[in-house]
Protein backbone atom coordinates (compact mmCIF):
# COMPACT_ATOMS: atom_id res chain seq x y z
CA UNK A 1 0.00 0.00 0.00
CA UNK A 2 2.64 2.38 1.00
CA UNK A 3 4.33 2.31 -2.59
CA UNK A 4 1.00 2.65 -4.51
CA UNK A 5 0.41 5.51 -2.28
CA UNK A 6 3.83 7.08 -3.77
CA UNK A 7 2.43 6.22 -7.01
CA UNK A 8 -0.73 7.72 -7.04
CA UNK A 9 0.91 10.62 -5.67
CA UNK A 10 3.29 11.10 -8.55
CA UNK A 11 0.09 10.67 -11.32
CA UNK A 12 -1.75 13.48 -9.03
CA UNK A 13 -0.33 15.06 -5.78
CA UNK A 14 -2.99 14.77 -2.98
CA UNK A 15 -3.86 10.81 -4.12
CA UNK A 16 -1.37 9.34 -2.19
CA UNK A 17 -2.42 11.07 1.03
CA UNK A 18 -5.35 10.22 0.80
CA UNK A 19 -4.51 6.68 0.19
CA UNK A 20 -2.44 6.77 3.31
CA UNK A 21 -5.76 7.98 5.59
CA UNK A 22 -4.82 11.81 5.38
CA UNK A 23 -7.58 12.79 2.99
CA UNK A 24 -7.74 16.80 4.06
CA UNK A 25 -4.53 17.00 2.92
CA UNK A 26 -4.31 15.30 0.22
CA UNK A 27 -7.61 17.04 -0.88
CA UNK A 28 -5.92 20.46 -0.16
CA UNK A 29 -2.92 19.94 -1.83
CA UNK A 30 -5.02 17.76 -4.99
CA UNK A 31 -6.61 21.51 -5.16
CA UNK A 32 -3.72 23.39 -4.69
CA UNK A 33 -1.80 22.00 -7.85
CA UNK A 34 -4.81 21.70 -9.79
CA UNK A 35 -5.38 25.36 -9.62
CA UNK A 36 -1.74 26.00 -10.46
CA UNK A 37 -1.90 23.99 -13.29
CA UNK A 38 -5.22 26.10 -14.50
CA UNK A 39 -3.59 28.93 -13.86
CA UNK A 40 -0.29 28.29 -15.48
CA UNK A 41 -2.29 27.02 -18.68
CA UNK A 42 -4.28 30.04 -18.50
CA UNK A 43 -1.77 32.66 -18.38
CA UNK A 44 0.27 30.43 -21.18
CA UNK A 45 -2.63 31.10 -23.61
CA UNK A 46 -2.90 34.93 -22.95
CA UNK A 47 0.87 35.64 -23.43
CA UNK A 48 2.58 35.48 -26.90
CA UNK A 49 5.71 34.25 -25.26
CA UNK A 50 4.42 32.34 -21.91
CA UNK A 51 8.88 31.55 -20.93
CA UNK A 52 9.18 35.16 -21.35
CA UNK A 53 6.71 36.77 -18.88
CA UNK A 54 7.32 36.58 -15.46
CA UNK A 55 3.69 35.88 -14.15
CA UNK A 56 3.60 32.45 -16.22
CA UNK A 57 7.08 31.48 -15.11
CA UNK A 58 6.31 32.22 -11.24
CA UNK A 59 3.14 30.62 -11.65
CA UNK A 60 5.03 27.74 -13.15
CA UNK A 61 7.72 27.48 -10.47
CA UNK A 62 4.64 27.72 -7.82
CA UNK A 63 2.99 24.32 -9.36
CA UNK A 64 5.82 22.40 -9.55
CA UNK A 65 7.48 23.20 -6.25
CA UNK A 66 3.30 21.78 -4.76
CA UNK A 67 4.49 18.97 -6.74
CA UNK A 68 7.78 18.53 -4.91
CA UNK A 69 6.96 19.37 -1.51
CA UNK A 70 4.19 16.86 -1.79
CA UNK A 71 6.09 14.01 -3.20
CA UNK A 72 8.97 14.45 -0.82
CA UNK A 73 6.28 15.19 2.37
CA UNK A 74 5.26 11.96 1.47
CA UNK A 75 8.00 10.10 1.04
CA UNK A 76 9.24 11.69 4.49
CA UNK A 77 5.64 9.72 6.14
CA UNK A 78 6.45 6.51 3.83
CA UNK A 79 10.29 6.23 5.22
CA UNK A 80 9.09 7.07 8.80
CA UNK A 81 6.89 4.27 8.65
CA UNK A 82 8.96 2.06 7.15
CA UNK A 83 11.32 2.69 10.69
CA UNK A 84 8.68 2.59 12.97
CA UNK A 85 7.73 -0.49 11.31
CA UNK A 86 11.44 -2.04 11.52
CA UNK A 87 11.81 -1.19 15.26
CA UNK A 88 11.33 -4.56 17.19
CA UNK A 89 14.16 -5.90 14.62
CA UNK A 90 15.97 -2.45 14.87
CA UNK A 91 16.06 -3.19 18.93
CA UNK A 92 16.83 -7.15 18.55
CA UNK A 93 19.62 -6.21 16.41
CA UNK A 94 21.18 -3.43 19.28
CA UNK A 95 20.09 -5.55 22.38
CA UNK A 96 22.63 -8.51 20.17
CA UNK A 97 25.12 -6.62 19.68
CA UNK A 98 25.40 -5.13 22.82
CA UNK A 99 25.71 -8.53 24.35
CA UNK A 100 28.33 -9.65 21.87
CA UNK A 101 30.37 -7.19 22.85
CA UNK A 102 29.44 -7.35 26.52
CA UNK A 103 31.04 -11.14 26.23
CA UNK A 104 33.89 -9.98 24.33
CA UNK A 105 32.78 -10.69 20.88
CA UNK A 106 33.32 -7.14 19.35
CA UNK A 107 33.79 -8.53 15.88
CA UNK A 108 30.18 -10.11 15.78
CA UNK A 109 28.78 -7.11 17.91
CA UNK A 110 29.97 -4.44 15.55
CA UNK A 111 27.82 -6.33 12.73
CA UNK A 112 25.23 -6.54 15.08
CA UNK A 113 25.55 -2.62 15.42
CA UNK A 114 25.84 -1.86 11.86
CA UNK A 115 22.72 -3.93 11.20
CA UNK A 116 21.25 -1.57 13.41
CA UNK A 117 22.58 1.43 10.84
CA UNK A 118 21.39 -0.04 8.00
CA UNK A 119 17.62 0.00 9.33
CA UNK A 120 17.87 3.13 10.91
CA UNK A 121 21.05 5.79 9.91
CA UNK A 122 20.05 8.16 12.60
CA UNK A 123 20.15 5.38 15.83
CA UNK A 124 22.17 7.89 18.30
CA UNK A 125 23.00 4.46 20.57
CA UNK A 126 24.46 2.49 17.77
CA UNK A 127 26.47 5.57 16.96
CA UNK A 128 28.15 5.71 20.63
CA UNK A 129 28.36 2.00 21.22
CA UNK A 130 30.42 1.42 17.63
CA UNK A 131 32.27 4.79 18.76
CA UNK A 132 33.23 3.02 21.91
CA UNK A 133 34.07 -0.15 20.52
CA UNK A 134 36.30 1.79 17.98
CA UNK A 135 37.66 3.81 20.83
CA UNK A 136 38.27 0.39 22.57
CA UNK A 137 40.82 -0.95 19.58
CA UNK A 138 42.36 2.18 19.09
CA UNK A 139 40.39 3.69 16.03
CA UNK A 140 40.15 7.25 16.71
CA UNK A 141 39.28 8.35 13.68
CA UNK A 142 36.09 5.90 13.38
CA UNK A 143 34.95 6.79 16.91
CA UNK A 144 34.98 10.61 16.61
CA UNK A 145 33.22 10.09 13.40
CA UNK A 146 30.55 8.14 14.89
CA UNK A 147 30.31 10.53 17.91
CA UNK A 148 30.21 13.37 15.66
CA UNK A 149 27.12 11.56 14.02
CA UNK A 150 25.81 11.42 17.64
CA UNK A 151 25.66 14.69 18.26
CA UNK A 152 24.53 15.23 14.69
CA UNK A 153 21.22 13.33 15.27
CA UNK A 154 20.66 13.63 19.32
CA UNK A 155 18.15 16.34 18.66
CA UNK A 156 16.61 16.53 21.99
CA UNK A 157 20.27 15.88 23.70
CA UNK A 158 19.50 12.73 25.40
CA UNK A 159 23.18 11.41 24.78
CA UNK A 160 25.52 14.44 25.51
CA UNK A 161 26.94 13.56 28.56
CA UNK A 162 27.98 9.99 27.06
CA UNK A 163 29.22 11.52 24.21
CA UNK A 164 31.37 14.36 25.81
CA UNK A 165 32.59 11.09 28.31
CA UNK A 166 33.83 9.01 24.48
CA UNK A 167 35.01 12.65 23.49
CA UNK A 168 36.91 13.18 26.36
CA UNK A 169 38.45 9.68 27.01
CA UNK A 170 39.23 9.51 23.18
CA UNK A 171 41.16 13.11 23.68
CA UNK A 172 43.02 11.76 26.71
CA UNK A 173 41.56 14.65 28.99
CA UNK A 174 41.76 14.31 32.52
CA UNK A 175 38.43 16.29 33.00
CA UNK A 176 35.27 14.00 32.17
CA UNK A 177 32.16 15.99 32.41
CA UNK A 178 30.37 15.37 34.85
CA UNK A 179 27.01 13.35 34.68
CA UNK A 180 23.86 15.42 34.45
CA UNK A 181 21.81 15.74 37.80
CA UNK A 182 18.68 14.12 37.87
CA UNK A 183 15.47 15.60 38.70
CA UNK A 184 13.32 13.70 41.76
Amino acid sequence: MRWTALLLSLLMPGLGHTAIGRPARGMAVSLLFTVGVVLTVARASVVESPFLDNGFTVLLAATIMIYLVCQLFLLRVLVRAVISDARPVKEDHLRAGLALVARGNSQAGEKELRRVLAIDPSDVEAHLNLAALFAQRGDARKARQHLKWCRRFDIDGKWDWEVGRELAALNGSEQVPAPPETKE
